[in-house]
């Protein structure tokens, strides 16, 4: 069909600078819209995981056309430890609902979990002419040298913090303060088109912001993995959270005690512990087997562990709390009754006023 030095129409598909290749179709009438079209940097999609490799989690992009996509594992998440966490707890099927395309490789997408990025991607410039001096963007470390810090956004646009505003504490090694991948907010101290040179502050006294997208991020990450490993696991679902809301009181067992502290097992769990650190003992000797009733303190959905407190400053409040709400709860109750009955007497309606305005949850219930 075709010779060599044959003189033909064809179309670019697609193209990739940085191996200086081309690629081509012999189809001049393009049967679909190529990906650099239809999915460019700044565009958020959903994907599903195709596998999970060392280098990369592939994914089979939802959007118009097929396209494929890879997350590098520091991109799984913000906080580095739970993107460690998450690539081992990801399976063939788990579906990434919100993915930043970062940038685009030939018919390959670049993409990123990070929470902080994905939900400022409107404010994510792709060309220097999009970054204003004194704003506040999001990026991630793409590379750290000795004299500062290079700071990535969409494509290949990079800002550079130097080392005098990389970081509050001189004194400490840009190595060990920031990490490849690493997110974070970077303040734009000098932009120059003529250069497209971006300078950054990374300081956090500069950088300061409103933004809770890091915290936020923490939150739904470790819920993600807490169900990812627990179908992995085949242990019991989450719902086990629900039992150990944060200042309630809980029965446990001392089921052992460490040089660090006393690890409290709990009836109904067998895959949930408890730890009370010396400090939260208050004083209180406790011994191997004995029942004990503590408050909770703080709960980790990932390790299936319940932070807890055996002080009486605690224990007390606690209890004290839930028998004011089980007696206020039986009073509406009584109330709710009386006001079926039509009684309404002033005092009667300021006391169901009262109760209400301490806790409106009671309504919530009924």
């Amino acid at each position: 069909m075709y010779h060599v030095e044959q003189v033909v129409k064809c179309r670019v598909t697609s193209s990739n600078p940085a191996s200086r290749r081309i690629n081509l179709s012999l189809t001049t009438t393009p049967s679909r819209v190529s990906s650099n079209e239809l999915v460019k940097p700044g565009k958020v999609v959903s994907g599903v995981v195709e596998r999970v490799t060392a280098d990369a989690v592939v994914i089979d992009v939802t959007a118009q056309g097929h396209f494929k996509g890879t997350i590098s594992p520091q991109h799984l998440a913000d906080h580095t430890g739970h993107a460690e966490l998450m690539k081992s707890a990801l399976r063939p099927g788990y579906e990434f609902d919100r993915l930043l395309v970062l940038d685009v490789e030939g018919s390959n997408l670049i993409l990123s979990a990070k929470h902080s990025l994905a939900t400022s991607a409107q404010q994510l410039p792709l060309d220097v002419s999009q970054v204003h001096l004194n704003s506040v963007l999001h990026g991630y470390i793409c590379n750290i040298i000795e004299s500062g810090v290079f700071i990535r956004y969409l494509g290949r646009l990079t800002g550079f913090s130097p080392r005098n505003r990389a970081t509050d504490d001189r004194r400490s090694s840009l190595s060990e303060v920031y990490q490849i991948g690493q997110s974070v907010r970077s303040n734009v101290v000098d932009v120059s088109s003529e250069t497209n040179r971006i300078t950054v502050s990374l300081k956090q006294s500069s950088c300061s912001s409103t933004d809770a997208s890091f915290i936020q991020e923490y939150f739904l990450v470790e819920e993600k993995i807490a169900k990812l490993q627990s179908v992995d696991s085949g242990s019991s679902d989450l719902r086990w959270v629900e039992e150990f809301n944060l200042g309630s009181t809980v029965k446990g067992k001392v089921h052992e005690i460490k040089e660090f502290g006393v690890v409290v097992s709990f009836q109904k769990y067998d895959d949930v512990f408890g730890f009370i650190s010396h400090y939260q003992l208050g004083g209180i000797s406790v011994e191997t087997g004995s029942s004990i009733r503590t408050t909770v303190l703080d709960v980790s959905k990932i390790e299936r562990l319940v932070d807890l407190s055996l002080k009486p400053a605690f224990v007390n409040k606690s209890k004290k709390q839930t028998t004011n709400n089980q007696a206020q709860k039986v009073i509406l109750e009584i109330a709710i009754s009386l006001l079926c009955c039509n009684v309404h007497s002033l005092s009667f309606v300021c006391l169901i006023k009262d109760i209400l305005k301490k806790n409106n949850s009671f309504l919530l219930s009924y």
